[in-house]
């Protein structure tokens, strides 16, 4: 004796009777589905219908909960949970299995609450924020728990991997990372501004930043050499002694202040130079001889004045 059996991508099959309640798996799409009982089987045939949510999740609903709204212990959304068939009684009835149904996992309520009837009101309607990095959670979640992780200072891997746990597809988590993240680094150049044109080297800005980063190491390089030059001319006169102290002062304080100037100019011109997608290396071309005051040239006009990308 054969029934009829089909899979959730539509394939119809006739299977023998003795595979009835098994998971076979579909020829067409290589999925494997549950056999459906024969109308006149009897209760012991099968151990109850087997019902699915939209996440994939399958578990057997009992005479409790049929015929009700639950909500899926795994993805927390409202399901409709099949009435007992008349022919099953009260302990058996046929399979349904969902369009992007899993494989039946028998060993799915172990270590989670089953489902209880839900109303169609109420909180109740709205699902409940994952406790743990094993429970799927949806879109809003996870951008809440992005953004939380993100504050406490995990690193953009271990929050995707944290997101590859609780049920998101790798390329989903890395999308919704990056896209947070960014925005989140963009705040963060708003609220200090001057710190990231002049001491960041990630990141890019575009030309109005890059005139404000050089308008104010030019600034600061003004405002160092007039105070040289008055200290200086307040020492003439002072003596060979005096004299002496004073270059040895000027020098042990310059170098450092030149350091920190070429850190900043490095740092404005690296970040435009990542928002016109050229390579670090062009920092280096104006000290080449002969073409360097060239290529000095055109980096200027290219920086300063050149659309990028922000």
């Amino acid at each position: 004796m054969t029934i009829n059996a089909s899979c959730s991508c539509g394939k119809t099959f006739r299977v023998k009777d003795e595979l009835a309640g098994k998971k076979v798996k579909c020829s067409a799409c290589g999925q494997p589905f549950t056999v459906p009982a024969p109308s006149n089987a009897s209760p012991s045939s099968v151990a109850g219908p087997v019902t699915s949510c939209a996440c994939g999740a399958q578990f057997r609903v009992t005479a409790k909960i049929a015929g009700k709204k639950v909500r899926c212990p795994k993805c927390k959304t409202i399901c409709q949970m099949p009435a007992m068939s008349a022919a099953a009684g009260a302990g058996a009835a046929q399979a349904v299995v969902a369009e992007v149904a899993a494989p039946v996992d028998e060993d799915f309520w172990a270590g989670v609450s089953p489902p209880q009837p839900a109303t169609e009101e109420g909180d109740n309607l709205f699902p409940q924020e994952p406790t743990s990095p094993k429970d799927d959670m949806s879109s809003s979640q996870a951008s809440g728990y992005v953004i939380r992780q993100i504050h406490k200072g995990k690193t953009n891997e271990e929050i995707e991997e944290d997101l590859i746990g609780k049920g998101m597809k790798p390329y989903d988590a890395a999308r919704l990372l990056e896209t947070l993240a960014e925005g989140m680094r963009g705040e963060k150049k708003e609220c200090s501004l001057v710190f990231f044109l002049l001491f960041s080297w990630d990141g890019e800005i575009p030309r109005s930043q890059y005139w404000l980063g050089c308008g104010i190491i030019y600034a600061l390089q003004i405002a160092w050499m007039a105070g040289v030059l008055a200290l200086g001319f307040g020492m003439i006169g002072a003596g060979p002694g005096a004299t002496y102290g004073f270059d040895i002062m000027f020098w042990c304080i310059n170098i450092p202040i030149c350091i920190l100037f070429w850190f900043m100019s490095v740092s404005v011109v690296l970040k435009r130079l990542n928002d016109l997608d050229m390579d670090w290396t062009w920092i280096l071309m104006p000290i080449i001889p002969i073409v360097g005051g060239f290529i000095g040239l055109y980096l200027f006009i290219k920086l300063g004045f050149i659309r990028g990308v922000t």
